[in-house]
Order: structure tokens, then C-alpha cells, then sequence
């Protein structure tokens, strides 16, 4: 991997990233601060701020500061508008809030939710798809992830699973969402929705973050290893999701997180948790590809087949060949 540029200039670490039509969107939020208060935990950070990076040195321009936490945001097919998860500085404070900014950083829909809605949000066409975060695993089926209109006025679709809650993402007419499982969506057809831990393909344990290709043919989950052996990763094809999965199984690794996939689908990179790595694997066959070495690093994105992004303390592009 070879570093192209460093933003270094930054009003606060890169903690997420989203590209979409080139347009490059990033959140510079704080990690929390935890401390004993009432001798039990607490958290408190600092507001965070969106903004985009534009030209060819990537150079930061804010688009909103809202005054509060960024969990998330993330661009529509056009990158005409952002939705941004919007959370409290401190674990005193429980409501969280769904925004849609344009790119001038106007507000133009916004809902306030208490927690269990405040967890993720994405874009479904001209409508968002919104993650419920409820904190326990339910027997019974329930709304874990609602479809709301653009206004934010009301849901008009849900997915009915047994789950804990959801971080999504979307690609096309696929919603992948992800709490201790896996499951994958098809709002609006006829098609059965799929949950990885339901199929022969579902190792043990529950798994983590989960992201699509943007032609929406592939999805990757992290999976929250319990054993010594078991994959870090699985990459199934969203075409037939019960088949048998391709796996990220490195030997030098324990636990993996933020996967991104290139644009093209062909390489997912990885964030290493325990030790300072950004390594890039194979998505045919699950093999290394490149890596590099971060002191920090979490948020990652592709410019596009061979451009990855860093986030952490500055923001850094790299050539994978």
C-alpha cells in the first residue's frame, strides 16, 4: 500500500466516512471519555462536525455543527443531502435525533427519538431506512428496522426479526442490517427477508458491523470471534445468501471491524482491533492483500477500486494494488 496524501489539519479525529459519487463526507467526532461518577460509569464527549472534502488534497469544509454527538452520516444517490444519527455528549442525556442536512448544511427534516430509534439511519432511495436499537435479544418478532419517509413524519415499512438492533446500510434494493445477526432485506417485494444465523452458513457466535458492495451483490459481516480458529469475517453473495460464505480467517489477527468494500466489489478492507493494522483482503477468496500501519485508525472508505481512505487522527489515502 502506498500513502497518496495526509489531511492533517483537522478540527478533531476522522471518526466516519462515506463516499458516494465521488463526493467524499466525513464525521470528526471525540472518542468518550469514561470516568466513575455515583460509582458507576459515565461517559462524556465532546460535539462533533460534519463536513466534506473536496479537491484533490481532500481539504476539510464543514458542513454542520449541530452541537451535539455524530454517531453517523451518510450521503444520497446524488450526494445532493445527508442524514446524520445525532446522539447526546453525555450518558446523562437519552435522546438522540435523525437530521437531513443539504449540502449548503441546512436542516431540512429532523426527528427526535429516545434511544431505541437513535441508532442508525440510511438512505432507501428517497426515503430512509432507520436502525431500533431496543438492547436485549427478542424471541418474539419485532420492528427492528422501520422505513420512514424523507419528512420524517412517519414509518411506512418494517422488518419483523429476533434481534437485538441494528446498525444498516444500503445498496440498491438491498437493506442489510446487523445486530447479533446478520439479516438482508428487499423492502417493497415479494422476496423472504434472510438471517444468516437461520442458514447452514452462520458460525457460532454473534456477529458485528456489517457493510454491501456498492453494486449490492455482496455483503460482509464481522463476526464477534468466541473460539481460536473461527473466521473474522464472512462475505456472502446476496444473490444466494445461504450458500457458503467466502471467510476472512487470518492467522495474525484476532478481531476485525469497520470492513469497507472497493467500488467495484473486489477487495474489503479491514481495521485491525488489536493492534495498529488497515489490512485489505481479497473478497474471491479471503486472502491478504496489502496492509499498513496506523498508531489510530477506524473510519474507512474507497475512493474507488484502488483508492482506500483512513480515518483517525488525520485523514490518509492509499493505493492498493
Amino acid at each position: 500500500m502506498e500513502k497518496l496524501l495526509e489531511v492533517s489539519d483537522l478540527p478533531g479525529p476522522v471518526a466516519w466516512l462515506d463516499v458516494r459519487e465521488g463526493v467524499v463526507l466525513s464525521v470528526l467526532q471525540a472518542e468518550r471519555d469514561y470516568s466513575r461518577l455515583d460509582g458507576r460509569w459515565a461517559w462524556r464527549t465532546s460535539p462533533g462536525v460534519a463536513g466534506l472534502h473536496v479537491g484533490p488534497e481532500l481539504s476539510f469544509n464543514a458542513l454542520a455543527r449541530p452541537g451535539c454527538a455524530i454517531r453517523r452520516a451518510r450521503l444520497n444517490t446524488g450526494a445532493s443531502r445527508v442524514v446524520a444519527v445525532l446522539g447526546p455528549t453525555e450518558s446523562e442525556h437519552p435522546l438522540a435525533a435523525i437530521v437531513v442536512w443539504d449540502l449548503a448544511g441546512r436542516e431540512v427534516a429532523r426527528r427526535e427519538f429516545d434511544r431505541t430509534h437513535g441508532w442508525d439511519a440510511a438512505w432507501f432511495g428517497d426515503q430512509l431506512v432507520l436502525g431500533v436499537h431496543d438492547g436485549a435479544w427478542t424471541e418474539a418478532h419485532g420492528a427492528k428496522v422501520e422505513i420512514w419517509n424523507a419528512d420524517l413524519d412517519r414509518p411506512v415499512d418494517r422488518l419483523l426479526v429476533n434481534d437485538a438492533g441494528f446498525d444498516v446500510v444500503v445498496e440498491g434494493s438491498v437493506v442489510a442490517a446487523c445486530g447479533n445477526d446478520l439479516h438482508l432485506w428487499w423492502p417493497g417485494t415479494e422476496r423472504a427477508p434472510f438471517s444468516l444465523h437461520e442458514s447452514s452458513a452462520a458460525p457460532p457466535g454473534e456477529m458485528g458491523n456489517g457493510v454491501l458492495s456498492p453494486d449490492g451483490k455482496l455483503a460482509a459481516v464481522v463476526h464477534d470471534l468466541w473460539r481460536p480458529g473461527e473466521p473474522q469475517a464472512l462475505i456472502i453473495r446476496v444473490d444466494e445468501p445461504g450458500a457458503e460464505p467466502v471467510t476472512i480467517s487470518d492467522g495474525t489477527a484476532h478481531q476485525v471491524a469497520n470492513l469497507a468494500f472497493n467500488s467495484d466489489g473486489s477487495l474489503i478492507a479491514a481495521s485491525l482491533t488489536e493492534r495498529p493494522d488497515v489490512r485489505v483482503y481479497s473478497a474471491r477468496d479471503g486472502s491478504v492483500v496489502g496492509e499498513t500501519q496506523m498508531p489510530k485508525h477506524g473510519a474507512l472508505a474507497w475512493l474507488d477500486t484502488e483508492t482506500l481512505l483512513v480515518g483517525g487522527p488525520t485523514l490518509t489515502a492509499w493505493r492498493v494494488r
